[in-house]
Protein backbone atom coordinates (compact mmCIF):
# COMPACT_ATOMS: atom_id res chain seq x y z
CA UNK A 1 0.00 0.00 0.00
CA UNK A 2 1.02 3.60 -0.57
CA UNK A 3 2.56 5.32 2.24
CA UNK A 4 0.03 8.35 0.97
CA UNK A 5 -3.65 9.07 1.69
CA UNK A 6 -5.75 7.18 -0.29
CA UNK A 7 -9.48 7.06 -0.80
CA UNK A 8 -11.82 7.46 -0.67
CA UNK A 9 -12.74 3.44 -1.04
CA UNK A 10 -15.83 1.18 -0.18
CA UNK A 11 -14.99 -2.13 1.70
CA UNK A 12 -17.07 -4.85 0.74
CA UNK A 13 -17.24 -8.20 3.08
CA UNK A 14 -16.44 -11.09 1.14
CA UNK A 15 -19.08 -13.32 2.57
CA UNK A 16 -22.36 -11.31 2.51
CA UNK A 17 -21.32 -8.20 -0.03
CA UNK A 18 -22.42 -5.74 2.62
CA UNK A 19 -19.87 -2.35 3.12
CA UNK A 20 -19.03 -1.78 5.96
CA UNK A 21 -20.48 1.35 7.71
CA UNK A 22 -21.26 3.44 10.46
CA UNK A 23 -24.88 2.70 12.35
CA UNK A 24 -27.63 5.23 11.29
CA UNK A 25 -24.67 6.94 9.20
CA UNK A 26 -24.61 8.60 12.54
CA UNK A 27 -21.17 11.30 13.05
CA UNK A 28 -21.37 10.85 17.21
CA UNK A 29 -18.05 9.26 18.80
CA UNK A 30 -18.57 6.30 19.56
CA UNK A 31 -21.20 5.00 17.14
CA UNK A 32 -21.44 1.52 16.22
CA UNK A 33 -19.54 -0.02 12.81
CA UNK A 34 -22.11 -2.27 11.15
CA UNK A 35 -21.84 -3.87 8.03
CA UNK A 36 -24.81 -2.08 5.50
CA UNK A 37 -25.88 -2.73 1.84
CA UNK A 38 -24.29 -0.19 -0.40
CA UNK A 39 -26.79 2.97 -0.70
CA UNK A 40 -24.01 5.69 -1.72
CA UNK A 41 -24.10 7.52 1.58
CA UNK A 42 -20.60 9.00 2.74
CA UNK A 43 -20.96 6.91 6.37
CA UNK A 44 -20.04 4.14 3.39
CA UNK A 45 -16.57 5.38 2.22
CA UNK A 46 -13.18 5.43 4.00
CA UNK A 47 -9.88 7.39 3.83
CA UNK A 48 -6.49 5.13 4.30
CA UNK A 49 -4.03 7.64 5.96
CA UNK A 50 -0.93 6.69 6.42
CA UNK A 51 1.46 6.36 9.93
CA UNK A 52 4.25 8.42 9.25
CA UNK A 53 7.74 7.61 10.81
CA UNK A 54 6.88 3.63 12.00
CA UNK A 55 10.01 1.54 11.66
CA UNK A 56 8.02 -1.27 11.02
CA UNK A 57 5.44 -2.37 8.67
CA UNK A 58 3.20 0.52 7.04
CA UNK A 59 -0.04 1.00 9.27
CA UNK A 60 -2.82 3.19 8.75
CA UNK A 61 -5.89 5.05 10.06
CA UNK A 62 -9.17 4.58 8.24
CA UNK A 63 -11.07 7.71 8.41
CA UNK A 64 -14.83 7.65 7.46
CA UNK A 65 -15.67 9.96 4.62
CA UNK A 66 -18.67 11.68 6.95
CA UNK A 67 -17.50 11.92 10.01
CA UNK A 68 -14.00 12.53 9.99
CA UNK A 69 -14.03 10.01 12.92
CA UNK A 70 -11.75 6.89 12.90
CA UNK A 71 -12.19 2.92 13.03
CA UNK A 72 -11.36 2.46 16.60
CA UNK A 73 -11.24 -0.61 19.66
CA UNK A 74 -13.39 -0.09 22.39
CA UNK A 75 -12.35 -0.87 25.64
CA UNK A 76 -13.42 -4.22 25.54
CA UNK A 77 -10.98 -5.01 22.66
CA UNK A 78 -13.55 -6.70 20.19
CA UNK A 79 -16.16 -4.21 19.15
CA UNK A 80 -15.51 -1.02 16.97
CA UNK A 81 -16.63 2.18 16.96
CA UNK A 82 -16.06 5.45 15.41
CA UNK A 83 -13.95 8.03 17.73
CA UNK A 84 -11.21 10.99 17.10
CA UNK A 85 -7.91 10.26 16.60
CA UNK A 86 -5.95 9.60 19.41
CA UNK A 87 -2.70 7.72 18.43
CA UNK A 88 -3.80 4.88 20.22
CA UNK A 89 -2.72 1.19 19.05
CA UNK A 90 -6.51 0.45 18.82
CA UNK A 91 -6.83 2.96 16.40
CA UNK A 92 -3.66 1.70 13.69
CA UNK A 93 -4.77 -1.41 11.34
CA UNK A 94 -2.14 -2.99 9.05
CA UNK A 95 -3.70 -3.70 5.47
CA UNK A 96 -2.88 -7.06 4.02
CA UNK A 97 -3.36 -8.08 0.23
CA UNK A 98 -5.42 -11.90 0.73
CA UNK A 99 -6.11 -14.08 -2.56
CA UNK A 100 -4.64 -11.38 -4.90
CA UNK A 101 -7.55 -8.51 -4.86
CA UNK A 102 -9.02 -8.72 -1.49
CA UNK A 103 -7.58 -7.12 1.94
CA UNK A 104 -7.69 -7.78 5.35
CA UNK A 105 -7.72 -4.98 8.17
CA UNK A 106 -5.22 -6.52 11.33
CA UNK A 107 -5.56 -4.53 14.03
CA UNK A 108 -2.38 -3.09 15.62
CA UNK A 109 -3.99 -3.66 19.58
CA UNK A 110 -3.97 -7.88 19.25
CA UNK A 111 -3.54 -8.92 16.05
CA UNK A 112 -7.22 -9.66 15.46
CA UNK A 113 -9.13 -8.91 12.17
CA UNK A 114 -11.80 -6.33 11.42
CA UNK A 115 -14.73 -9.23 11.15
CA UNK A 116 -18.64 -9.29 11.13
CA UNK A 117 -19.88 -10.73 13.95
CA UNK A 118 -21.04 -13.83 13.98
CA UNK A 119 -20.71 -14.40 10.24
CA UNK A 120 -23.70 -12.65 9.82
CA UNK A 121 -25.11 -12.12 5.92
CA UNK A 122 -27.83 -9.32 7.90
CA UNK A 123 -27.59 -5.85 7.02
CA UNK A 124 -26.97 -4.00 10.24
CA UNK A 125 -24.67 -6.69 11.84
CA UNK A 126 -21.82 -5.40 13.97
CA UNK A 127 -18.14 -5.11 13.09
CA UNK A 128 -16.26 -6.82 15.67
CA UNK A 129 -12.32 -8.15 16.08
CA UNK A 130 -11.79 -11.79 16.16
CA UNK A 131 -8.85 -14.42 15.96
CA UNK A 132 -7.83 -14.59 12.08
CA UNK A 133 -9.70 -17.70 10.90
CA UNK A 134 -8.63 -17.57 7.10
CA UNK A 135 -12.41 -17.18 6.62
CA UNK A 136 -14.14 -14.60 3.86
CA UNK A 137 -15.71 -13.02 6.66
CA UNK A 138 -12.92 -11.47 7.65
CA UNK A 139 -11.89 -10.09 3.91
CA UNK A 140 -12.92 -7.44 2.30
CA UNK A 141 -13.07 -6.18 -1.85
CA UNK A 142 -12.01 -2.74 -1.69
CA UNK A 143 -12.91 -0.23 -4.47
CA UNK A 144 -13.28 3.23 -5.04
CA UNK A 145 -15.63 5.00 -4.01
Amino acid sequence: MSSQPTGPYKFANVYSGMLIGVQGASTEQGAPLVQWPDNGSPDQQWMLLPIMGRDRDPAFIIENVNSRLVISVQEQEWWLAQLPYSGSRGQQWQVAEVAGRDVIFVSETNGQLLSVQGQSKEAGANLVLSRNEDNIYQQWAMSKA
